[in-house]
């Protein structure tokens, strides 16, 4: 016979198999066991189904399955929905941290408040001049309104003007010394003297012109000032006294570096001078031994 039939001692499955192959090996179709293929039976009428021999000290061998394929990633706004939650999350942590476990919040700077906006400006800044500025008279317009101008590269805006003794200040500020501000050395005479008067000094005037005190207050709080005899340019004119007051004009440029200016109107207040002190007469120290005056 060229076929017979015999079990797989493990499973117990039916293998057909051709006479040929008997005491070879084979692999069982349903478990994947390692069999020795039996004798072929010498009769075909045998009743009896023959059962293969195992194979020892092997295990059977099972075909892996592979691998599933990877999940697509999440598309992107899944990602950055999770991002935002997680920072959320980490926001809402140090909140509570702060609120309830005793950590102060971080202190904001206090705001700086700025009272004078010509003073707060650094005076190492460089700026361009007034274009006011000039050391010529000749066509000079003085305009009605307050005085402004610049100086010692400061802006300034008239607001108070004093004259006391031939002293005429224009100022800015409400304190002694002025924020910004000029003070003419005028001869020492009462205000009346000036009224109707006007002063005119050119650059090259070789004179006994009246001494200009520029004045500021810089940043670190201190008086700075510069005093100009010679070389610059002014035109000071006065009114009549009205109300108490000595009202005029001024055009006023000097050659310093900042190249100040002043141009405007103004009206002085009137100051009386402080009277002078009396100091007592000195008296000659009688000696100690000296007699007593006779009567």
């Amino acid at each position: 016979m060229s076929e017979f039939k015999f079990a797989c001692p493990v499973c117990g499955q039916h293998i057909t198999c051709d006479a040929a192959a008997s005491g070879s090996p084979m692999e069982c179709p349903t478990c994947f066991r390692k069999l020795i293929v039996p004798q072929a039976p010498s009769s075909e009428q045998s009743k009896f189904i023959l059962s293969a021999a195992q194979v020892s000290g092997k295990k059977p061998i099972r075909e892996i399955e592979p691998p599933p394929e990877a999940a697509p990633p999440p598309p992107w706004w899944r990602r950055w929905a999770g991002a935002g939650a997680a920072v959320l999350l980490l926001a809402g942590a140090g909140w509570a941290v702060v609120k309830w476990g005793g950590l102060p919040w971080p202190a904001r700077p206090a705001p700086v408040t700025v009272t004078n906006t010509t003073t707060a400006a650094s005076s190492s800044s460089p700026r361009k001049a007034d274009p006011r500025w000039r050391l010529e008279l000749d066509g000079v317009v003085i305009p009605t309104n307050h005085a402004s101008g610049r100086i010692l590269e400061r802006e300034f805006t008239l607001q108070r003007a004093t004259i006391q003794n031939g002293t005429f200040a224009l100022r800015q500020g409400p304190t002694w010394p002025p924020d910004v501000g000029v003070t003419i050395v005028l001869p020492p005479r009462p205000a009346k003297n000036f009224a109707g008067k006007r002063f005119l000094i050119a650059k090259d005037y070789t004179g006994p012109a009246p001494r200009v005190v520029l004045r500021i207050v810089n940043d670190e709080g201190q008086e700075v000032t510069k005093t100009i005899k010679q070389g610059y340019a002014m035109r000071l004119e006065f009114d009549a006294i009205a109300g108490g007051r000595l009202p005029g004009r001024i055009y006023l440029s000097t050659p310093d570096k900042g190249k100040s200016v002043v141009v405007g109107s103004f009206e002085a207040e009137i100051r009386q001078p402080q009277p002078l002190k009396r100091q007592p007469p000195k008296t000659a120290p009688n000696p100690t031994n000296a007699p007593p005056p006779q009567p």
